[in-house]
């Protein structure tokens, strides 16, 4: 563990190989200072609150992570409210109303995996945060998404491998292993 002079109360527990924190305590004021955090980057406050960098190394986004889990998630016609999965969710059921309502995945942040559970026979859609920009399966496009077929026990994996894609795949109860159709609109 070490010390930054510029970063008074900040206790770096680790760096990456450009020199970036990626792991850190902040014991005193909360800093967004440009060029120390690098993106994914995860502090932890005097009060337990856990936070990642969901900026980049030039302009920090402090985005509070959420402490479970485990959350619900049910798709929205617009992939806001109940329909956006949260920084730091690893594991959502889904519950869907909805064929043509959709979760939004949270911004990219490379090696983040996000576990989808079907709860219900209702299916669901994928987009990521910039459907035109950040793709899954390499498909991108206005307003692009995965959907995804109603079976109760339905898994779906989405793995953030770099800040424009998302790889997914799923398996049925029965654990058939397929790949999420590449987003489109």
């Amino acid at each position: 563990m070490k010390t930054d002079k510029d970063l008074v109360g900040i206790l770096i527990q680790e760096t990456n190989s450009e020199g970036l924190i990626t792991l850190c305590q902040s014991h005193g004021a909360f800093f967004t200072t440009a060029s120390k955090f690098a993106p994914g980057c995860i502090l932890t406050n005097n009060d337990g609150v856990v936070y990642r960098n969901s900026g980049t190394a030039a302009a920090p986004v402090w985005s509070a992570i959420e402490n479970s889990i485990v959350k619900s998630y049910i798709p929205t016609a617009n992939g806001t409210g109940t329909g956006q999965i949260t920084p730091g969710t690893q594991i959502a059921t889904v519950t869907s109303a909805n064929a043509d309502h959709w979760v939004t995945l949270p911004a990219p942040v490379i090696g983040t995996l996000i576990t989808l559970v079907s709860t219900n026979t209702t299916g669901y859609e994928i987009r990521t945060s910039a459907p035109a920009t950040i793709g899954i399966n390499g498909g991108v496009g206005a307003n692009a998404e995965s959907a995804i077929a109603g079976a109760a026990g339905t898994m779906v994996q989405l793995l953030c491998v770099s800040a424009t894609n998302w790889i997914a795949w799923s398996r049925v109860a029965a654990g058939t292993l397929s790949v999420v159709q590449v987003a489109a609109a």
